[in-house]
């Protein structure tokens, strides 16, 4: 049976809805598995490929998704303009594969773009636009901004508009592979307080973007919540001997349980530290950082 564009727009937002449940409930650390054996609207929907980088579901008019691996042989550039080349599989880009691709691009539907951040874990990024096949006929170009149009704001000259798609585009891919790298390698724990819960994790930079901080992990700290805002706001700080301090003001206060256990009871405490060292927290950035603590109290 040939599907409808209501057909296909159905599909893509189940796709999606489905997503959204996986994403809260594991934090965007999606398990090839999972993506293989997914069951979307009461049927078999695997939202990868085994074996190739693009996913076309017969059910579907146009692809459903692209994956980009690290180190793969397929080269996805961004060139500055918030447009990532998502390169075709080799051969005729109008048959196999890419044919899909191509079709995604003329009737303007949504698309899923994974991201590998470790063998067999996978986040997603979603809504993306295939926008156009690029001048060289060897790819796609992706809008990541989700806005499909390359978010261009009326009445700014094309320079800025594509210095401001680009930037909402890195954004994106920066905010979903620092925070699933950091969440990995704490194995989704807080560092403060080891709740286990994806939905209220996430990961701070030790040192901001604003101020030349990295997005690598040696950067970051998983950390729930509340700790993270209080991280944020100078509430609590860590030490360069990765040991937990919180403000003296709110060790002098008395209040509810989340206060006594929350934070006060985390005063002294040693951070928790992923396996690997090259995960760990960068003590020359932590010293840095806990600097700015002290001064604040």
């Amino acid at each position: 049976m040939v599907a409808t564009a209501q057909d296909d727009e159905r599909l893509r937002a189940a796709v999606f809805g489905w997503l959204d449940d996986r994403v809260a409930e594991t934090g965007n650390l999606l398990s090839r598995r999972d993506l293989l054996d997914a069951v979307v609207a009461d049927r078999p929907m695997g939202l990868i490929d085994a074996g190739r980088g693009i996913r076309n579901p017969a059910e579907l008019l146009a692809s459903l998704s692209v994956v980009s691996v690290p180190d793969s042989p397929y080269e996805d550039v961004d060139d500055g303009s918030g447009l990532v080349r998502y390169a075709f599989r080799t051969g005729d880009p109008a048959a196999g594969d890419n044919r899909k691709l191509v079709e995604a691009v003329r009737l303007g539907v949504p698309l899923v773009y994974f991201l590998r951040v470790q063998p067999g874990v996978y986040s997603a990024l979603y809504p993306v636009y295939a926008v156009e096949v690029d001048r060289n006929g060897a790819g796609v170009l992706l809008d990541l901004t989700g806005a499909g149009d390359g978010v261009e704001p009326l009445g700014v000259p094309a320079s800025e508009q594509r210095r401001y798609a680009a930037s909402i585009a890195r954004r994106r891919l920066h905010q979903v592979m620092f925070r699933s790298r950091v969440l990995l390698a704490y194995r989704s724990r807080c560092a403060v307080c080891r709740l286990q819960e994806p939905v209220l994790l996430e990961a701070s930079h030790i040192v901001g973007d604003a101020e030349g901080g990295e997005p690598i992990v040696s950067n970051g700290l998983a950390l729930c919540t509340i700790h993270h805002r209080a991280f944020d706001r100078h509430l609590l700080g860590v030490s360069p001997q990765f040991e937990v301090r919180i403000h003296p003001r709110l060790l002098e206060r008395t209040d509810g349980p989340m206060l006594l256990h929350g934070l006060q009871a985390m005063h002294g405490t040693a951070l928790q530290l992923p396996a690997k060292r090259a995960d760990r927290p960068d003590r020359d950035l932590l010293t840095s950082r806990f600097e700015r603590f002290r001064l604040a109290g």
